[in-house]
């Protein structure tokens, strides 16, 4: 099951009481702000959810078929690591479902 933006807004509105359009425009800066963070070398967590890094991988170059050209991928990549609390929940439902199950 997918969540779009406009439904995790408001699920936050809901449970905290602010109103959907706060949420919103913090959701938005939050994905502002981290792409900043990661340039500047820090790495931004969101408390209870993870972190965010920027690793270093070899750079490729890929043929593109349909277009014959050559693309180069660049060498960083950003990674996010999950905080012991969301893998504890995790494996809390992980656990409740049982394997290969789908969720309620």
């Amino acid at each position: 099951m997918r969540t779009s933006n406009k439904t995790l807004a408001a699920e936050v509105a809901k449970n905290t009481g602010y109103p959907v359009e706060v949420v919103k425009d913090v959701l938005q800066g939050v994905a502002i702000i981290v792409p900043r963070m990661l340039s500047e070398g820090l790495k931004p967590n969101l408390w209870g959810l993870g972190t965010f890094s920027l690793a270093e991988r070899t750079g490729r170059i890929l043929a593109n078929g349909p277009l014959k050209g050559v693309v180069q991928l660049g060498s960083l990549c950003v990674k996010f690591k999950t905080s012991r609390a969301l893998n504890k929940t995790y494996r809390v439902f992980s656990d409740e479902r049982g394997p290969n199950k789908e969720p309620n």
